[in-house]
């Protein structure tokens, strides 16, 4: 599959703001073909990556990556709906791992620190949160700390690396 990818800038691409006043990518003038690919963005001078994230139907929905300003992952999180959905990770300056949290429609539901002993402990959880949730949420929300801490972020389009 030939995956295309764009800066978010790209004359090619239009877009529409959604309900949360994210953005919803198109290729066309009218905004009725949805984009599927990679968005990216850049900022700083000189140009540095600042995100990038995976489209599909013109939404975010699979990876999105925030860059830090030396080029390292600040934060990686799944997307689904233009919505962090799944798990989403925080790193250091020095790509250490500094938080691992279940996310349900940016909702942060669970929320794992690392310890300086190396170990990891709940940061925030409320266990009664869980009525009503989707089964893939709650499955996430059932992982130990280490677990959750060592969830494989796998990007659908394999355009940018696996993220542990």
């Amino acid at each position: 599959m030939n995956i295309e990818r764009l800066q978010d800038i790209d004359e090619r691409l239009f877009v529409e703001n959604d309900l949360n006043g994210e953005c919803i990518y198109y290729t066309d003038e009218d905004c009725q073909t949805p984009f599927n690919g990679i968005v990216y963005g850049m900022c700083g001078h000189p140009p540095r990556l600042d995100y990038e994230c995976e489209i599909k139907n013109g939404v975010k929905d699979g990876m999105e990556l925030i860059y830090n300003e030396d080029g390292g992952i600040e934060q990686a999180s799944q997307c689904r709906h233009n919505l962090m959905y799944g798990v989403s990770k925080e790193y250091d300056q020095e790509g250490n791992l500094l938080t691992a949290s279940v996310v349900y429609n940016n909702s942060h539901l669970k929320v794992v620190s690392a310890t300086t002993e190396g170990t990891y402990k709940i940061e925030k959880y409320a266990p009664q949160s869980t009525q009503n949730l989707p089964h893939d949420i709650c499955t996430l929300l059932a992982l130990p700390e280490q677990e959750l801490a060592e969830y494989e972020l796998i990007p659908q389009y394999a355009m940018f690396k696996n993220v542990k």
